[in-house]
This record gives structure tokens, C-alpha cells and sequence, in this order.
């Protein structure tokens, strides 16, 4: 759904564009894998990564969805569990325990921060300075 999306930075809340559900989800998801890159680029001490589970067998999903909820926490429970140097490595877009490519504006610095900066603007809070050595 990522792919489908575009970040618009002067108008995250769709005010000024045509109201689209889908539009709208397919925007978030895009913002979603950009944030975790902009992480993964400002803080490198610490482990950052998007997931996608896929289109998974909730009620969210329906029963039609192809992936049942253990395929679809796979990735983010090894992620989040394993100490495996490949599941330590930060800044990836992954679904199904293998890495995706990130979308052209989502991997853009400029993009992230300008994300960064809108979602500050929005919410009136900032992310902290990146510590020496890459931590938060």
C-alpha cells in the first residue's frame, strides 16, 4: 500500500487534497516507512526498522486476507527478539523476514526532515538531539 502513497508535507491531515480512504492509508504507511528511516539515519545506536506484516487475517484484514497473524508477526518478533546480527541491522523495510525497497521518497533526507519538522509543527513535540555515538 506504501507504494501507492506520496508524502505531502504542507498538508499531512488532507485538508487541501480530496479526501481518499485509501489515498489517505497509503500516504500513512509511506510517512510510516520514512520516519523509521529518519530514524535509523539520526540516531545509529539504535536498531530502527519498518515493517510490513502484509495483508493479514484479522478483522481488520477479513478472512479473505492471504497471510494468517503468525506469518504476519514474524518479522517483527524477530526483530524485536533475536539478538542475530541480521536482525540488528537498522534502516530496512521489511515483510515476510526479507528487506523491501524503500520508496524513493521515503529514503530522501530531505523528505524525512521536512516529515520531521511537519509532525513537530502538528503535535508540538520535537525529537530529542542525537546523543554522542548515535543514541538517543
Amino acid at each position: 500500500m506504501a507504494a501507492g502513497g506520496h508524502i505531502d508535507v504542507e498538508d499531512l491531515q488532507r485538508e487541501r487534497r480530496s479526501w481518499s480512504a485509501t489515498g489517505a492509508y497509503r500516504d500513512s504507511k509511506l510517512c510510516d516507512i520514512a520516519l523509521a528511516m529518519a530514524m535509523a539515519r539520526r540516531y545509529p545506536g539504535t536498531v530502527t526498522n519498518a515493517v510490513c506484516p502484509g495483508w493479514v487475517r484479522t478483522r481488520m484484514g477479513g478472512r479473505g486476507a492471504p497471510t494468517d497473524v503468525r506469518t504476519g508477526a514474524a518479522t517483527q518478533v524477530w526483530l524485536a527478539g533475536s539478538d542475530e546480527p541480521e536482525a540488528l541491522r537498522s534502516g530496512r523495510y521489511m515483510r515476510h523476514m526479507k528487506e523491501l525497497v524503500v520508496a524513493e521518497q521515503a529514503a530522501d533526507a530531505a523528505v524525512q526532515e521536512a516529515l520531521i519538522d511537519a509532525c513537530r509543527r502538528l503535535s508540538g513535540i520535537g525529537l530529542p538531539e542525537p546523543r554522542p555515538g548515535g543514541g538517543v
